[in-house]
């Protein structure tokens, strides 16, 4: 199939190349946020980039249940997502909360489940999780449209819409506040012997909240509909151009979506897709340089203070939004 299997992200450029940390493009997980520090934009994989969350029916409605668990417990607002075959992202809140927890929690009931269902055991994802901070509203605008595109720049789909996968597209552009997913448990009805009448009683329903961008909180509803006439407006744009390349390129006609439901959760991309830099932030270039200086500051102070705590064995202040490292202290027995 086209698309995931090595095709580029040809008609969504919004990431600006700030900030590879090494040739693979990806950087060592920050150990600071500011504490006031919101927006962010995650990205996961599946382990070899394997299609482990192929767009099934349960496999569905095991993501959703994860997200909406982990968002539940941990207070994480959920702007957006979508959710391909290979690996995910999402547009999250996350100012007074743990982000690290969240996502610990979102990937191992993920994993579990899934492993279970495919009759596998080990890694299901990467070990690593990617994630930039957002630090204007157009670049939160900006990410939204890359997340609910990503299908449609992948090469898996015409239109944004058709993508039989986790998407909260629809759901955006349509202003609802959750996306429902629903799952029917055809062996445990068969096992009941229960009647066709009695099948709703095994339909089970996952609910992802979803939160408004910050920027839109408060706007009249006439506002809102223009932003959400916005959005569509630019996947269009999006659709159009990602259509115009293939063709110029003499690619053939995308499958049917329905095929992507039945690929082999144990396939593989082909590697001739380009590997392209884990941005620093997502802004304008003045709002990016603000923040790495900012940071490179706050990690200054960061060393020395745990340096101090690696001699001493005693905590000191640290800076806000940081955590003390695990060390090992030795104790005097008596």
């Amino acid at each position: 199939m086209p698309g995931q299997h090595g095709r580029g992200d040809s008609g969504l450029d919004t990431q600006p190349a700030w900030g590879r940390a090494d040739n693979s493009g990806v950087m060592a997980r920050r150990r600071h946020y500011a504490p006031e520090q919101d927006l962010v934009h995650v990205s996961f994989k599946c382990v070899g980039d394997a299609f482990l969350m192929r767009p099934d029916a349960y496999t569905s409605f095991v993501i959703a249940s994860a997200l909406a668990g982990a968002a539940e417990k941990y207070g994480v607002r959920i702007h957006a997502f979508g959710i391909l075959s290979s690996h995910g992202h999402l547009e999250l809140g996350i100012r007074g909360c743990r982000l690290d927890s969240f996502m610990q929690h979102f990937k191992s009931r993920t994993a579990m489940e899934l492993n279970a269902h495919r009759g596998r055991d080990g890694a299901f994802f990467k070990q690593r999780y990617r994630c930039e901070p957002i630090l204007s509203e157009e670049a939160a605008v900006g990410i939204e449209l890359y997340v609910h595109a990503q299908a449609v720049s992948h090469e898996l789909v015409e239109r944004a819409i058709e993508w039989p996968g986790l998407s909260s597209y629809a759901a955006v552009s349509e202003g609802r506040a959750s996306v429902e997913v629903s799952w029917f448990d055809d062996e445990a009805w068969r096992e009941a012997g229960a009647k066709r009448s009695e099948r709703q009683s095994f339909v089970h329903v996952a609910s992802v909240p979803l939160t408004p961008l910050p920027h839109r909180a408060g706007m009249s509803e006439s506002a809102l509909s223009a932003e959400r006439r916005a959005l569509v407006a630019r996947m269009k744009e999006v659709e159009l151009e990602v259509s115009r390349k293939r063709r110029s390129e003499g690619a053939r006609r995308l499958p049917r979506a329905s095929r992507y439901t039945s690929e082999d959760p144990n396939g593989m991309p082909s590697r001739d897709r380009e590997k392209t830099p884990q941005p620093y932030a997502h802004g304008s270039e003045a709002e990016v340089r603000a923040y790495r200086e900012a940071y490179a500051e706050v990690m200054v102070a960061y060393e020395r203070a745990s340096a101090r705590y690696r001699e001493s064995g005693r905590l000191c202040p640290f800076p806000a939004g940081t955590y003390p490292p695990r060390i090992a202290i030795a104790r005097d027995v008596l």
